[in-house]
């Protein structure tokens, strides 16, 4: 995973994408990948078996 034009493309399969306090998480068989604070993205691109948690998007979408 890697922020890209201040948008994550998430790729690995059975990953688990969520909130934590103000910043993405991202994990894979329960061990932390990556984290990032959310002011730093502008976008999240999922490909593939990915879960999304709704506090996430919902922060996205509040975010515009």
């Amino acid at each position: 995973m890697n922020p890209l034009f201040n948008t994550l493309f998430v790729t690995n399969a059975d990953c688990y994408v969520r909130l934590e306090g103000q910043t993405v998480c991202v994990e894979q068989n329960r061990q932390k990948l990556i984290q990032i604070p959310i002011h730093h993205l502008t976008g999240l691109v999922c490909v593939g078996e990915i879960s999304v948690t709704a506090p996430l998007l919902q922060q996205f979408v509040a975010e515009g």
